[in-house]
């Protein structure tokens, strides 16, 4: 049975975009027990290239655990106003961001008018700024090298990521940020000002970014939000990736990976307890039709205890919390689409046909091999396909060519959604493979110097030639120009 959302208020923002890795690492507690509002998070993992992750959250016990309604202040408020900021700045995030006043804040919130639901507001700002925390990771950017790979940056230290700096003109003490209590009135037109410590401006402005759906979020339970954050992206590209296919798709995830990062779980062994807790996780998700049916199945690694694979088959709900979305964010045309001025269409010249024409082959052919169906492709959708070649054509050759040197398992029945992501995250490519492609360059390499070798005019059968120089009136033997660094004398 579908239930109907909660409607937006008219000044609350409809899409918020979360950072693609750090919404990984834990943060909020959303949970209403006492006794995990105390406890520190302690997150330990592995990026894609099988670095360490660190991360840890230690809340102010004074202040109080950044909760649910902090949670709801970060997406609703706090984020869009990093994201404005930083479009206003032309792609750079300055430390200090005015969210605005404490009225207009208010009313993005959706909440009421007043001195009460103000201090409430400060007071969830305060629990986000006064969680300490420790970080030690690799953080992959949306910047790219010259091969389509994504560039890392090292995130170390011990911070808190935001501060009230400002409440209209006057400033927060530190004793003040402390003790969790501002001792000065302030009014609901005073403005108010975050002070981002140096590494949240790096994470925020250098990851790549991915929407939420603001009236669904926030219309199912605390727990079921963080699934939500979660398994969102997942169930976008199963939706994607099943248009026009009579199949349908499914994504999958480990029980152990989800446990990790909602860190208010506690971790079952027994398959009937994890069912029952997964299942009363996804109540709301089902109640809404964003999740239609959901598999279970137990693995068992040596010397590892006993894990779940977990199979969700998305269902109408999630088809048109993504139409919801794109309604509010259409997609951009690139640089390139747009309409150029008539002054400028005469300074463009083409590229020969023949090379347009070859071009066009190539992308057909990788088109080709990612729709068709496996085990000829991998089952994508041709408009995904299309999107893939168009953002990182290397990284589809490569994580094509790859494919087969990887040791998939059984996850090799879900080829479209693993191809898809090891394509946008720059899977690290096996070494076999790796191995294989450089010994078929050095043959071709090998090949093409001898065969320039034996159809050069200039040389002998052997590959070399004479040439007269002063210095040496014999002569200096030297390599063909296709290698003019090796020489010879006699």
């Amino acid at each position: 049975m579908n239930q109907s959302l909660l409607p937006l208020k008219p000044k609350q923002h409809p899409v918020t975009s979360i950072p693609k890795f750090t919404t990984e690492l834990p943060f909020f507690y959303l949970t209403k027990r006492k006794d995990l509002l105390t406890q520190a998070i302690d997150f330990e993992g592995i990026d894609p290239e099988q670095r360490p992750i660190r991360w840890k959250v230690i809340p102010n016990p004074s202040i109080g655990a950044p909760g649910i309604e902090a949670h709801e202040v970060w997406v609703r408020l706090i984020k869009p106003a990093l994201d404005a900021e930083r479009e206003r700045m032309a792609g750079k995030l300055p430390n200090l961001v005015p969210l605005g006043s404490v009225r207009e804040c208010l009313r993005t919130l959706g909440w009421s008018i007043g001195g009460w639901e103000s201090r409430r507001l400060m007071k969830c700002i305060r629990q986000i700024g006064s969680a300490w925390c420790e970080a030690d990771f690799w953080m992959p950017t949306s910047e790219k090298d010259e091969e389509g790979r994504a560039l890392y940056r090292h995130i170390k230290g011990e911070f808190s990521r935001i501060s009230i700096y400002a409440i209209g003109s006057k400033h927060v003490t530190e004793e003040e940020l402390k003790d969790g209590k501002i001792s000065f009135d302030f009014d609901l037109e005073d403005t108010v000002y975050l002070l981002l410590h140096p590494h949240e401006v790096e994470m925020q402005k250098n990851q790549n970014q991915r929407p939420i759906d603001n009236e669904y979020l926030f219309s199912v339970s605390p727990a079921s939000r963080r699934w939500y954050e979660l398994l969102a992206p997942k169930i976008f590209g199963v939706v994607e990736n099943r248009k026009g296919q009579q199949e349908g798709g499914y994504c999958e995830i480990l029980y152990s990976w989800y446990i990790k990062r909602h860190h208010t779980l506690k971790r079952h062994m027994e398959r009937y307890r994890v069912v029952e807790q997964m299942n009363d996780l996804i109540k709301d998700h089902r109640i809404f039709g964003y999740v239609e049916k959901v598999d279970y199945r137990a693995i068992k690694e040596p010397g590892q205890p006993v894990d779940y694979i977990i199979r969700y088959y998305p269902g109408e709900g999630a088809k048109r919390s993504i139409n919801r979305i794109r309604s509010y964010r259409p997609r951009k045309k690139k640089p390139a689409q747009r309409d150029l001025p008539l002054s400028k269409v005469k300074q463009l010249t083409l590229p020969p046909s023949g090379v347009i024409h070859a071009t066009d082959l190539e992308i057909e052919a990788l088109v080709a091999r990612l729709t068709n169906n496996p085990p000829e492709g991998f089952g994508v959708s041709e408009m995904k396909a299309r999107e893939l070649i168009k953002a990182n054509r290397r990284g589809v050759e490569e994580q094509i060519a790859a494919y087969p040197y990887r040791d998939m398992g059984k996850t090799k029945k879900n080829a479209a959604g693993w191809i898809i992501a090891a394509i946008e995250g720059n899977y690290t490519l096996p070494v076999t493979y790796l191995e294989e492609r450089e010994k078929k360059r050095l043959t071709v390499e090998v090949e093409v110097q001898k065969e320039t070798a034996e159809k050069c005019p200039f040389c002998d059968p052997g590959g070399w030639r004479r040439i007269l120089t002063p210095e040496y009136p014999t002569g200096v033997v030297m390599r063909c120009s296709h290698d003019p660094a090796k020489e010879a004398k006699f």
